[in-house]
């Protein structure tokens, strides 16, 4: 794919603009590396991973380039025996979880957590909450608890978040990656998909209990009960699944706790987590919203800890642009899975006062105009 030229940017209409992140997938970021992610695919073998009855792995999980020509790998679900695939370590019980979830059309995965490993003939999947990743076109991924990115069997999404998946060609949710975000903590688990809260519920709860009793999984107890396990990658028997960038934080702290910055209400333990980007990490917040203008992807210019930053609603790599409002370019880059791009010095030339800032998925474009002193 090529990159988009610098013209492209000044344009004010929303546009495809195709560029290439290919270098930096399958990579913790220096930012990620500081807060304490773990990755847990490196792009090139699936060390640290076995089939959920085997020590080994099926050879039905591939690690190709990720498409024609790419330079990177991602993890693949090809022909060979359906085998579920997990992780060595089963010591996951508290995490904030983030991958990205290729679903080909017609196809159906998921992702469990918390999976305990029992020596029997049985499916891999009885002993903790699913993730359900489907194509809308596959006969599980239209019915109501088992949508993409519910909790499967158990959850239906929340209102609002319908939508969250629908960024394919023609509004499909098949044929292009979701970022996917699992945080858990204890008996709290709540499920994010491009920046969206999808599911969020508590295992202890009357609700749990009555989803738990309709479900498949009623006889399976230790479906409903808070202990460690490993993270499970299903294959339900599709071809064409892909999964990159995977990475994982264990958490000391509770992001429900009171006066938890990543509540809905910061001084309330039961109103529940705030949207969170694919990219935003706990402890990192924004603060002195500045008169700013966003459209499309509903873009803001911030003030944070002295500098500036954009943050954006929908999740995906990035190609930014900063001009002034005589078309100028004054700053350019590119930026992988993130909803939160800090401007660094070199875009702030001079004297400048009014900028336009232009950043592109890929599929959709925003525009911010900012009037206000930059030092």
């Amino acid at each position: 794919m090529k990159t988009t030229s610098r013209r492209a940017f000044l344009c004010a209409l929303p546009f495809l603009v195709p560029s290439t992140f290919a270098q930096t997938h399958n990579t913790l970021t220096a930012d990620e590396a500081s807060r304490g992610y773990e990755l847990l695919f490196d792009g090139t073998s699936l060390e640290g991973w076995r089939s959920w009855n085997s020590m080994n792995i099926s050879n039905a999980w591939k690690v190709l380039p990720d498409s024609a020509g790419a330079t990177y790998n991602s993890i693949q679900i090809g022909n060979g025996p359906r085998s579920d695939m997990i992780t060595v370590d089963s010591s996951f019980q508290n995490f904030d979880f983030k991958f990205e979830a290729y679903v080909p059309s017609g196809g159906n995965s998921g992702v469990f957590i918390r999976y305990n490993y029992y020596d029997r003939a049985d499916w891999g999947g009885n002993s903790g909450p699913e993730l359900q990743l489907a194509a809308t076109n596959n006969s599980d991924g239209s019915h109501n608890l088992h949508r993409m990115g519910t909790c499967y069997d158990m959850f239906p999404l929340l209102p609002g978040a319908a939508d969250w998946d629908k960024i394919g060609p023609n509004n499909a949710n098949y044929g292009v990656y979701q970022q996917i975000r699992i945080v858990a903590f204890n008996n709290r688990v709540a499920h994010f998909g491009n920046g969206v809260k999808l599911v969020e519920y508590d295992m202890n709860s009357a609700a749990y209990n009555t989803a738990y009793n309709a479900s498949k999984y009623k006889t399976y107890p230790d479906f409903r009960t808070v202990h460690p396990g490993g993270l499970y990658l299903q294959h339900h028997g599709e071809q064409g699944i892909k999964f990159r960038n995977l990475r994982i934080k264990r958490l000391t702290t509770s992001p429900w706790a009171a006066g938890s910055e990543h509540l809905v209400t910061s001084t309330d333990s039961t109103s529940g987590l705030k949207a969170m980007s694919f990219a935003e990490n706990f402890g990192d917040t924004a603060t002195s919203i500045l008169g700013a203008r966003g459209t499309a992807l509903q873009t803001q210019l911030v003030r944070d800890a002295g500098a500036l930053s954009l943050l954006l609603a929908r999740q995906g790599d990035y190609e930014v642009n900063v001009s002034d409002l005589s078309g100028r370019t004054v700053f350019t880059a590119t930026f992988r899975n993130t909803g939160r791009i800090a401007l660094p010095a070199a875009a702030f030339t001079g004297n400048t006062r009014v900028l336009r800032v232009t950043a592109t998925d890929g599929a959709h474009a925003a525009h911010s105009q900012l009037v206000a002193p930059l030092r």
